[in-house]
């Protein structure tokens, strides 16, 4: 941005996504305020996205379980039984001993569904959004290993073969093996696709699962499941055995659905949340991370001249309102987080893109940290907020040892006069 706006190009410059509002985000925006404030040709740009894009929809019943000769508590949302196997999801606590090590095996006994998918994957096994996957695909097998590089350059390398003819409603053996750094793939004992070397690096845990189905077809049964690496078998999980229900939390309220969850009725969910990257949640409630692009947005700015006298510039970024025409603005001195002063910023009469200094009358230091806390509130109700509301704020914090400070103004033009 900084080389456009140097450059001989006279065309303004317009982010269409200069910011992504997704999970633990919404920072590292200063650099680019400075640069949209600066003079030159950068106009601002547009943050991705408004709103989290969840649907609400009722809680699910979600089970814990232990299956008979297995000493894993799983999570079962979805439909098993002893004559069907599992045709929902099952997933291992976060600590259960089950890594993907540089060689494994994946064994599953399924009974098999449609041959059919509608194009889409149907996940038999799976580790991460990009670590290793076993799935359905329409007439076929997929075994995937993903590279390192993830997302959105989920590049991967995978084995594939066709299901056999008597696939549906039949049971069937899969293994599938990561060793050496060659992929292989059987079906009931027999090899159905030639080794495929894989050079790339092992990178389990990444991301969360994305267990897309396609809606509205006969989905495979899981049976029996068993993941071995070096040798020793960490988990074996026979889902036409006995189970007991540890814990089950009954269906009760509702939460904002998001990935494919909504998507599929049939059981099985995933919890990946890429629509959930809005300023506001769902129901129109602000995430935390707006008060990161309310801050580096704010009509007011404030510096600190002399920390121990308690002077301060304030500064009008405004092209045309001055500040005392909408704004009150108030300070308070809170030691270790205990108000011990405050008081009113008495005169904003400062124009349009200028700025000017004040100094506050605050209290003698005492022991502790001391804080001051400015905040710049609405005079007036307006079309986006009520009266009172905190248009601007700032922070700082104070020396040891100062003392009071008397009143004084000094103001600078507006910028070009």
């Amino acid at each position: 941005m900084k080389k456009y706006a140097d450059g001989p190009e006279r065309k303004p410059f317009i982010q269409s996504e200069y910011a992504h509002a997704m999970g633990n985000s919404s920072g590292n925006l200063k650099e680019y305020w400075d640069l949209n404030r600066a003079d030159n040709r950068i106009q601002g740009g547009f943050v991705w996205d408004w709103m989290d894009q969840g649907l609400r929809l009722p809680v699910p019943e979600r089970r814990h379980v232990r299956f008979a000769g297995s000493d894993q508590l799983c999570l079962i949302e979805g439909e098993w039984n002893r004559e069907s196997g599992l045709t929902g999801s099952c997933m291992l606590p976060l600590g259960a001993k089950a890594p993907l090590a540089s060689d494994y095996t994946i064994e599953l006994k399924v009974r098999g569904g449609s041959r059919d998918t509608g194009g889409r994957l149907v996940p038999l096994a799976w580790k991460g959004n990009n670590t290793a996957a076993l799935c359905q695909k329409d007439n076929r097998l997929e075994f995937r290993w993903f590279a390192e590089d993830g997302y959105p350059r989920m590049t991967f390398t995978e084995v594939c073969v066709e299901l056999p003819a008597h696939w549906s409603g039949k049971e069937h053996r899969i293994e599938a093996s990561y060793r050496n750094n060659r992929m292989s793939l059987r079906i009931n004992g027999t090899v159905k696709g030639d080794d495929r070397e894989n050079s790339f690096a092992v990178g389990p845990g990444k991301g969360t699962a994305r267990n897309l189905t396609a809606d509205g077809i006969e989905l495979p049964a899981v049976l029996e499941a068993a993941l071995i690496s070096g040798g020793e078998r960490l988990f074996a999980l026979d889902f036409q055995s006995d189970a007991e229900v540890i814990q089950s939390a009954p269906a009760e309220g509702y939460f904002n659905a998001y990935g494919g969850y909504f998507e599929n009725p049939r059981g099985r969910f995933n919890s990946d949340n890429f629509c959930m990257n809005g300023v506001l949640d769902s129901e129109g409630k602000p995430h935390p991370g707006i008060l990161a692009f309310k801050y580096v947005q704010q009509d007011v700015a404030v510096q600190m001249e002399d920390a121990g006298a308690g002077r301060i510039r304030i500064e009008n970024r405004n092209s045309f309102r001055t500040l005392s025409d909408y704004l009150d603005g108030f300070w308070s001195v809170e030691t270790e987080g205990i108000e011990t002063a405050s008081g009113r910023i008495e005169d904003l009469r400062i124009p349009p893109q200028s700025s000017a200094v004040r100094s506050l009358e605050l209290p003698v230091a005492a022991s502790g940290r001391s804080f001051l806390k400015l905040s710049f509130r609405l005079k007036a109700m307006s079309s986006w907020a009520p009266a009172g509301f905190e248009a601007a704020f700032e922070q700082f914090e104070l020396p040891a040892g100062r003392g009071a400070a008397e009143v004084q103004e000094e103001s600078s033009p507006p910028a070009g006069v």
